[in-house]
């Protein structure tokens, strides 16, 4: 399996609303995709207030993860958790 990383914000959104990655962005440039329902965030509600989150983590609506996928998921829920006690969030 080849590994892709994208660091470029739209360039992830494409790949991520094809199906072929999950991204890591901006919520303000995720805005769009969550709004019509192309991508959905893993960890909150279907339309969530963006306000209150800097980064997203998207993937398409009832796709299923690979192993690898999944082991992100949990690492960065884990460390945005340890980053809200740590900040007092």
């Amino acid at each position: 399996t080849k590994t892709t990383v994208v660091l470029q914000t739209g360039g992830a959104l494409r790949m991520a609303r094809a199906g072929l990655a999950l991204a890591l962005g901006a919520a303000f440039s995720s805005r769009p995709a969550l709004e019509d329902g192309s991508l959905v965030m893993p960890f909150g509600p279907g339309r969530p207030n963006l306000e209150s989150y800097w980064y997203v983590l998207l993937w398409q609506p009832g796709r299923r993860l690979s192993p690898v996928q999944q082991a992100f998921r949990d690492w960065i829920a884990e460390a945005a958790r340890a980053d809200r006690e740590a900040f007092g969030a």
